[in-house]
């Protein structure tokens, strides 16, 4: 995952992951192990060797000759064989349509690069207060944005702040960079947020035809140069959902329809439509410990975006910093007050007909805020989104049509499901 150049640079820290004493072990990090391997969603029945060239689930990678791909991000599993095709020319076939549309989406997303003529995030953010027109992609998600006034896309200097806290190795550095430890960098986000709340200091304006203007006032550009900040949009942790609906959209285009892919982030697309089995891992945070507690099963295609206030990959390094108390801060920053905050560690949000992107639209103000809204949760299934979520070892669905199963049982601590 790249990011823009620093202000201040801290040490970077090694990866961290769910701190556990090796005492009260108890597969408490089975989660992590299971989300590397095959990602959020996994075939019920399991998954062959991706290193055989016989029919059946088979990853899909993308080429190694490709650099510049957000593939690292995604785990994608095919099923080879169903449509008379040899599987090894098949193999290469979706191999060569998920290079190309892993490397176009990196990028389209991407936020401080430019790439010959792509018209991207980091052109935006260069190319302020002008006409430009961006690929479709890239204008439905600022669409799908402004269709529900969320303001999180002009947190990046915010965001900067934020990584630069989550590379520190250390609970002393890191409090240089906590607005809430630090005098000083409270008074910064104060001043940050009194522009990238107010639209008439930055504001990514649709015009139609895939055009659109990200509008800066002179004052904001007169601070932002003063503090050397060069990026005004950025869609930092929500990147994947919109990535991960562009790849499946793009391979279902191909004709690409029986796989299945997700990131380490928790944004899971079902492309499958052969009616088959398939599994989500539900994952709980209770203090320190991280438990695998149980697994939903579902059919169809489907699309799920699970957030999370702590890390299951090491690859959720810029994402996550855990304090030597064992408390996390995490990616999930309010456009309101500028600090990182969510009402509960985990909870899952899924739709039979609604893309990633949109699902956590409707999650985003539920999750990221200091209170459980106990009316907006209830309201998520009426607007096309099923939850799922664990409180106090339950484990809590909407959705009449599916069963949990693989409840977790181990060492005194025992989930429940409750429909």
């Amino acid at each position: 995952m790249s990011r823009y150049a620093r202000k201040r640079e801290p040490p970077i820290r090694p990866v961290k992951s769910v701190e556990i004493d090796d005492k009260n072990r108890k597969w408490k990090l089975i989660a992590a192990a299971a989300f590397l391997v095959v990602g959020a969603c996994f075939i019920a029945w399991g998954v062959k060797s991706c290193t055989t060239m016989e029919p059946g689930w088979q990853q899909i990678q993308a080429s190694a000759k490709v650099e510049e791909t957000c593939a690292g991000d995604f785990v994608f599993f095919y099923l080879l064989g169903e449509d008379g095709k040899a599987v090894s020319t098949e193999q290469q076939e979706v191999t060569k349509v998920y290079t190309q549309c892993t490397t176009d989406a990196f990028q389209i997303f991407h936020e401080t690069e430019v790439f010959g003529d792509v018209h991207n995030v980091a052109y935006l953010n260069q190319h302020v207060n002008e006409e430009v027109e961006v690929p479709r992609v890239l204008y439905e998600a600022f669409a799908l944005l402004e269709k529900y006034e969320n303001r999180g896309l002009y947190l990046a200097p915010l965001y900067q702040e934020y990584v630069n806290l989550f590379l520190c190795d250390g609970d002393w550095t890191a409090e240089a960079y906590d607005p809430d430890k630090n005098p000083e960098q409270d008074r910064y986000f104060s001043e940050i947020l009194t522009y990238t709340s107010d639209e008439q200091a930055v504001r990514l304006e649709l015009l139609g035809n895939n055009r659109v203007r990200l509008s800066v006032s002179e004052a904001y550009l007169q601070y932002a140069q003063e503090k050397e900040i060069s990026v005004f949009i950025d869609f930092y942790w929500m990147k994947n959902a919109f990535i991960a609906d562009y790849l499946a959209q793009q391979l279902t285009a191909a004709g690409y329809t029986k796989g299945t892919l997700s990131s380490y982030d928790g944004f899971s697309r079902n492309l499958d439509t052969t009616d088959g089995d398939y599994k989500l891992n539900l994952f709980d945070r209770v203090g320190k410990d991280v438990y695998l507690a149980g697994a939903m099963q579902y059919k169809n295609v489907m699309a799920a975006v699970s957030l999370r206030n702590y890390s299951t990959s090491e690859l959720a390094v810029q994402l996550y910093y855990q304090w030597k108390d064992g408390t996390y801060t995490s990616c999930h920053i309010s456009p309101v007050d500028g600090r990182s905050k969510s009402v509960m560690n985990d909870m899952t949000g899924y739709s039979y007909r609604l893309s990633c992107g949109e699902i956590l639209m409707q999650m985003y103000p539920l999750y990221v805020a200091d209170t459980w809204d106990e009316e907006g949760f209830k309201a998520l299934p009426a607007n096309g989104v099923e939850t799922a979520y664990c409180r106090d070892y339950v484990i809590y669905t909407s959705d009449p049509a599916v069963a949990v199963s693989n409840l977790y049982e181990r060492d005194g601590v025992k989930y429940r499901w409750e429909p």
